[in-house]
């Protein structure tokens, strides 16, 4: 009944409305509050109010209770739909006020979750609501700093996007354009059994970002968000690692709490990116997959500075495996369903990729210490 009535509220939201919208919001349970939120449009409900003016009651009343009284009662999805609402339109200082406070509000142990959750509704994620809707620079500074105090459980894994989840550009091994056997298992498992953000870091620009993490979706990719860069990024692969390299420093600053892993390739400028972040010690894994061959004394180089070569994905699930990042139960799983999208690839009984799975397939059953049935041919 109050969630049904809160809505009709909000559909229409004069100064009686948000009087009454006021009372019951205050009364009610902490999971009545969750349900009626969850219930309305918080975009529309923030823009009504702003319009309506914060600096006056209802609005400031509501504002303060959603943004501060109630919000520790909130769930870390929930407290995202409203920081996402509140910031949805041109936003004022009263709104930047309100989205620290919701910050502040939420306990460190939750932090991390709700910091996950907000990275959920890209385009509209942390990072953008934190670097590019807050204008006032006192308030983005504060924001960092609580941003910082996280203490809750999670990961980043940020991956490249051509040559790294499928053939584009430089990977002339594979006949089509489809996803690499494995690869969205090994993500899925990498987000399995504890908070994990798993997005792009790519040199595409912006305005393709959103299109490129729905198409990717529409594929089972399970990416959340993209970190990218720009069209004067583009003119060389020294440009493209700087833009990436920039971007996961303005994103590391939102999570310096939690392991990080990136995922690229050896085609255009990630092996750049994966040295310096290592050296700074910004990440804890990098991983590239070797889309050219490269030369024994420059795979030995890579790997003497830290970071782990795979040529395909049950090398990868091999390499997290032994670092700790999956477990020997993951690894089965993600290597069945690498060898059933394995046998739909059309390859050339001849392809030198063969040698390479069948390779990387024996490697797998020796550490599983079983054997997996016949080749995928």
């Amino acid at each position: 009944r109050l969630v049904r009535r809160c809505r009709v509220l909000c559909e229409d939201l004069t100064p009686d409305a948000q009087a009454e919208l006021l009372i019951h919001l205050r009364a009610c349970t902490a999971a009545d509050l969750e349900r009626a939120l969850g219930a309305v449009d918080l975009a529309r409900l923030c823009g009504d109010l702003a319009r309506a003016g914060w600096e006056q009651d209802p609005p400031a009343s509501l504002l303060t209770l959603l943004s501060a009284a109630r919000v520790g009662e909130l769930s870390p999805a929930t407290r995202a739909a409203l920081a996402r609402g509140l910031m949805a339109g041109p936003s004022h200082r009263a709104e930047e006020r309100a989205l620290l406070a919701i910050f502040r509000g939420t306990p460190l142990e939750q932090l991390t979750a709700f910091k996950l959750a907000l990275d959920a509704g890209y385009p509209d994620d942390l990072s953008s609501l934190v670097y590019d809707e807050v204008d006032d620079p006192a308030l983005r500074e504060a924001l960092i700093e609580r941003c910082r105090l996280a203490a809750g459980p999670g990961r980043i894994v940020l991956v490249d996007v051509d040559d790294t989840l499928f053939p584009f550009l430089n990977d002339s091994r594979y006949p089509d354009g489809r996803l690499y056997p494995g690869v969205r298992a090994l993500l899925r498992a990498l987000r399995a059994g504890q908070p994990t953000s798993v997005g792009l870091l790519t040199a595409r620009p912006a305005p393709l970002g959103a299109y490129t993490v729905r198409g990717l979706a529409a594929r089972g990719v399970p990416v959340t968000l993209a970190l990218t860069g720009t069209l004067a990024g583009l003119r060389s692969h020294a440009a493209m690692a700087a833009n990436k390299r920039e971007a996961f420093a303005r994103y590391r600053g939102l999570y310096p709490d939690l392991p990080a892993l990136f995922c690229g390739d050896t085609g255009q400028g990630d092996a750049e990116v994966a040295l310096a972040l290592l050296a700074d010690g910004a990440l804890d894994l990098a991983l590239l997959h070797d889309v050219v061959g490269l030369e024994p004394a420059a795979r030995a180089a890579l790997e003497a500075k830290g970071v782990v070569l795979f040529e395909t994905y049950l090398g990868a699930a091999l390499a997290l495996e032994g670092a700790g990042w999956i477990d020997a139960e993951q690894l089965l799983r993600v290597t069945r369903f690498a060898r059933a999208e394995w046998k739909a690839i059309p390859f050339a009984e001849d392809a030198p990729i063969q040698a390479v799975w069948a390779r990387d397939l024996a490697a797998v059953e020796a550490r599983l210490g079983r054997a997996l049935g016949p080749g995928p041919r």
